[in-house]
Formats: C-alpha cells, sequence, structure tokens
C-alpha cells in the first residue's frame, strides 16, 4: 500500500510535467481550428498513453525510493529485520508490483499509445480539411488550389464570408476561365477535401488560348462552385509515422529500415524499465538515511534523468549503425538492472 500510493502520486506529478508541452500543442490546435467538445475530448485522452509509457516506469522508481526510505527513516525496517523478516523477502511484493507496471506499459507501448498517435492525426487532418478557409488570406493570390489562382480582397473574422473575389484557372486543356464575384459564402466539405463557394452577383469570362476569336461572357446572380483544395482530401492522407505504425507493420518493414527495428525493441525496452528501476529503487530506498520523501524525489530525478540520457545516446548510436539495436536499446535497462542486483 505504501508503494502504490506514492507511486501515483509520482506517477500524477510526472504525468503533468510531460502533459505540459502537448497540452500547449493542442490549445494552439483547438485554437486554430475550433472543434467539438467531444472531439477535444479525444484529442486530450489521445495525448496519455504515449506520456504514460514514459512515466509509468518513472512512478515505480518513486514508489518504491520513497516508500522504503520512509519506512528506513522510521526504523521499521530495521524492526522488520529484527522479527525475521529479511530484506530479500521485500522483493516479493515489489516485485509484484513490478510486473503489473510493466504490463500495463506493455498495452500502452505495444496497442494504446500508436492507436492513439494515428487517432490524434487523423482527427487533426480532419479539423485542418474542415477549416481550409481559415488558411486563405485576403489580398493575397493563392495558388494552392488545382489549375487555379484565387484572389480575395477581404475575408470575415470567422472565414466562411468572403468579399471581392478573383478566380482565374483552366479546364487543363485549351479554355481559361475568369471568375469575379461580389461575395461568396464558404462551407468546406471535410470528407471530400474541398470548399464549397456559394457566389453571389458576378461574371464568367472563357476564351480559348488555341482560338483566340472565341471569347464568351456569362452574368449570373447566383452560383455554386466547387474548389479542389491540394493535399485535404482523404487519398492524400500521409502514412502513419513510425510511432503510429502497429507492431505487426513494424514487423513486416524491419528488413528496409533500421529505425522500424529501433521502434520495436522501444516498446519492448521501456515497459521493462519498471523492473529494471524497482531493483535499482530496492537498495537505494532501504538504506539508513533520514530525508523522507524530499531525498527519494531528489534520487529520483537524478535516475531519471541518467536512465534517459543513456537510453537516448543507446538509441542515437543504434539508429546510426554504431551498436547493435539491442545494445543501444537496452544497455540502459541492463545497467539499471545490474546496479540493482
Amino acid at each position: 500500500r505504501q508503494i502504490f500510493s506514492h507511486s501515483m502520486l509520482g506517477l500524477g506529478i510526472f504525468t503533468f510535467v510531460f502533459f505540459v508541452p502537448q497540452l500547449v500543442r493542442l490549445m494552439d490546435l483547438v485554437v486554430r481550428h475550433p472543434a467539438s467538445w467531444s472531439t477535444m475530448g479525444v484529442l486530450f485522452l489521445c495525448t496519455f498513453p504515449g506520456i504514460l509509457s514514459f512515466t509509468l516506469p518513472i512512478g515505480v522508481l518513486v514508489g518504491v525510493l520513497i516508500a522504503l526510505g520512509r519506512m528506513s527513516a522510521d526504523s521499521e525496517l530495521i524492526a522488520m529485520s529484527a522479527l525475521g523478516v529479511g530484506r530479500r523477502r521485500l522483493l516479493v511484493p515489489i516485485g509484484i508490483f513490478a510486473v503489473g507496471a510493466t504490463l500495463t506499459a506493455l498495452v500502452m507501448t505495444l496497442w494504446l499509445a500508436p492507436l492513439s498517435v494515428r487517432t490524434f492525426r487523423s482527427i487533426e487532418d480532419q479539423l485542418r480539411a474542415g477549416q481550409a478557409s481559415n488558411q486563405v488570406a485576403p489580398r493575397v493570390f493563392d495558388e494552392r488550389f488545382p489549375r487555379m489562382v484565387l484572389y480575395v480582397n477581404d475575408i470575415d473574422s470567422a472565414a466562411t464570408r468572403w468579399k471581392g473575389i478573383f478566380l482565374a484557372g483552366t479546364d487543363g486543356k485549351d479554355i481559361s476561365r475568369l471568375t469575379l464575384a461580389e461575395e461568396a459564402i464558404v462551407i468546406a466539405d471535410r470528407n471530400e477535401g474541398k470548399l464549397e463557394l456559394h457566389l453571389r452577383n458576378g461574371s464568367v469570362h472563357e476564351f480559348s488560348t488555341t482560338d483566340p476569336g472565341h471569347y464568351s461572357l456569362s452574368a449570373f446572380g447566383e452560383r455554386d462552385l466547387p474548389v479542389q483544395v491540394r493535399g485535404l482530401g482523404a487519398e492524400s492522407v500521409s502514412e502513419p509515422s513510425i510511432p503510429g505504425r502497429t507492431l505487426s507493420t513494424l514487423l513486416r518493414e524491419r528488413f528496409k529500415e533500421r529505425d522500424a527495428i529501433v521502434e520495436i525493441q522501444r516498446r519492448f525496452s521501456f515497459p521493462f524499465a519498471c523492473i529494471a528501476f524497482a531493483l535499482l529503487a530496492m537498495p537505494l530506498g532501504a538504506r539508513p538515511r533520514r530525508g523522507g520523501r524530499a531525498a527519494g524525489f531528489l534520487i529520483t530525478l537524478l535516475l531519471v534523468t541518467g536512465y534517459y540520457l543513456m537510453f537516448t545516446i543507446g538509441a542515437g548510436l543504434a539508429r546510426q549503425g554504431a551498436v547493435p539495436i539491442w545494445a543501444g536499446v537496452w544497455s540502459a535497462n541492463i545497467i539499471a538492472a545490474g546496479l540493482g542486483i
């Protein structure tokens, strides 16, 4: 119970610390692309599996260090030893707790974290497609539209009403078309990746580049015009990044990309850091000393900094091919567990 309560405390504190940079990214996304409360809730939830895969081992380290440190400071461990309960006996509850945390972290790294990355990217693409009209700037010739150039004189604050529209384009053959309109109501179609323009009070000029004598002019009161936006259609969704790929996909690509093998090893390495941290924290926490929680948190910060620095360096060397992949990714766990043993 002592280990569990302090682990939850450490898990909450470090999860919040890791969550703050993600919160800034989420706020920027929501401000630029307004979404419903349910969508915002899903986006917030998608940030936690990846963070928890980092902070679960830290929570185990905090729990064991502080719980045993408090018991040592209050001489409870000495009393237990006097009653015949040796320190090796403590390996049983600590081991059970560490194995449970490892299994939970495995669920995070192998399934929930990649799923959350893909879900976050999908919702982000949908929001950007739905708010494509916000990306159009007034009094600027915009060439992001296929075979079209758009110029808008003025845009309202909601980016749903344009004034002074100039739209020049071609049908891909020999007909060039110039559309002018006083104003337009803009509706974004997220599924199709296009903008529906409801034009008012305008005219269409058509002429042929091969036949200079061909010219037509037509005026209209209202007209609907669909405009495709490059890169926003469903067919243009980018392939998930390596952190967002499933384990089966990474296994198929392990012979093509070195980064895929590193990612597979990383997803198994982080969960087993729970066991390595438990082995390392037990002798450190059980040492006779004074300091309690403050000393436990200080030691945690030093060990976590050293562990993740070692892991980052090892993973970088593994990606470059300077060391074997297993050695680069697992070296931090091996050294931590070895020191603990």
